[in-house]
């Protein structure tokens, strides 16, 4: 069960960082920016949920690396393709922000479900972790 909670791990880590990249891009940031949003839209959530319900330290940080590293290669990536297919890029808006709702529709599903299930393993009530 563990490796299947790694793996939507990754998947929403992977949507989330290319959702961002995609926005920034579209906000003509530089490869700082697109990093930068990429990490705040990857972690923000989850960062403000442990502070919300003051369990220590926010996860996040205790497994920093793996997941900072996928969110950074992603962005990147989303960010050079966006680079080398600028005028495919330009063309094609509509689809881009559609696979964008799509990627970030992705993240969303499986952070919240991930959140939740977070929330309910501290033995918070169900209504409230559904909120957080």
């Amino acid at each position: 069960m563990d490796i299947l909670l790694d793996i939507l791990n990754i998947i929403g880590v992977i949507s989330f960082a290319a959702a961002g990249a995609m926005v920034a891009i579209d906000k003509e940031t530089d490869i700082f920016g697109v990093l930068f949003l990429s990490i705040t839209t990857c972690f923000g959530g989850g960062i403000l949920r442990d502070v919300m319900i003051s369990d220590g330290i926010p996860r996040f940080f205790g497994y920093l690396w793996p997941d900072v590293t996928v969110c950074l290669l992603t962005a990147l990536l989303v960010f050079l393709a966006a680079k080398v297919l600028k005028k495919k890029y330009v063309e094609n808006e509509e689809t881009v922000n559609n696979v964008n709702n799509v990627l970030d529709a992705i993240g969303l599903g499986i952070f919240a479900s991930g959140g939740t299930e977070i929330c309910i393993s501290l033995g918070i009530s169900p209504f409230a972790s559904i909120v957080m």
